[in-house]
């Protein structure tokens, strides 16, 4: 009577692996070798198929599998891949979905198909007794015009409309060598291996951002935006960030590692 039996558990899966890896690397092999082989292999295929977590979690659960894979926490993987961690969170605690920006950036980052995140799932009810739902663009200010603006933001959460113009920086990765979009006045970042998802991922926490920023009373409102380094007039915000970048081009107090040149800087419009 043949040893091995249905697998019925991951122990027994992960010994059967073993064993068969075992077999295989011996230099010579009797009949019963092969016979073991193959009972092996066809036991090791069907565990596989039946217990495909990725045929089998919903979006949420399958990410939490992969960060516990690979043993990183929800605020590493925001710091590393650019997220927003209140979206992050969100997300986690099915509150939210998952966008297509976060669905690129997410199976760019652990390497799998994107159709992993893409499974319809029901979100847990949020409920707001003015919900306020923003949903803008950064657009470059040509550059003959970009000396006339300042960077500013008005948010007017009576008319539930929000105007600003910052400035980005594009900068390099050091760790992947990914390009990323940088809005010092917010403390805001998009990451990605193109321009145009590094472009896509800024838009989504800077809309994420100002939606926050919505559902504060005007004087919360300013509050974080003082907290930020924003300085109130009369007439727009004046932005005093600590971050600058220095005569020679080098971005200073920026917690991410990048390359020490900027490689483009220009002033972008967004309005919602």
């Amino acid at each position: 009577m043949n040893r091995y039996t249905v697998i019925k558990s991951i122990d027994q899966y992960n010994q059967y692996c073993d064993e068969l890896e075992r077999i295989v690397n011996q230099k010579s092999k009797s009949q019963t070798d092969e016979e073991n082989i193959d009972l092996l292999t066809v036991l090791i295929e069907k565990w596989d198929q039946e217990n495909s977590f990725s045929e089998k979690l919903l979006p949420v659960d399958m990410l939490k599998a992969l960060m516990d894979m690979h043993g990183i926490k929800s605020a590493e993987l925001s710091r590393v891949t650019g997220i927003d961690k209140t979206v992050l969170s969100k997300i986690l605690n099915y509150k939210k979905g998952f966008s297509k920006a976060v669905i690129r950036i997410l199976a760019n980052y652990f390497k799998v198909d994107q159709e992993a995140f893409n499974t319809p799932y029901p979100l847990l009810e949020v409920k707001s007794n003015n919900p306020i739902k923003l949903r803008g663009s950064l657009q470059p200010v040509p550059k003959s015009d970009a000396s006339f603006y300042e960077d500013y933001i008005r948010i007017l959460p009576s008319k539930k409309t929000v105007s600003m113009a910052v400035t980005t920086y594009e900068l390099i990765s050091k760790e992947d060598q990914d390009i990323i979009l940088y809005v010092p006045t917010l403390k805001l970042f998009g990451k990605g291996n193109t321009l145009e998802l590094a472009k896509e991922q800024l838009e989504l926490v800077v809309n994420e951002f100002l939606n926050n920023l919505m559902k504060l009373s005007s004087q919360k409102i300013a509050i974080e935006l003082i907290r930020l380094g924003w300085k109130q007039n009369k007439y727009k915000s004046k932005n005093f960030s600590k971050s600058y970048v220095d005569g020679e081009g080098v971005l200073r107090e920026f917690d991410h590692p990048v390359e020490d040149k900027v490689v483009r800087k220009k002033k972008e419009l967004f309005s919602a």
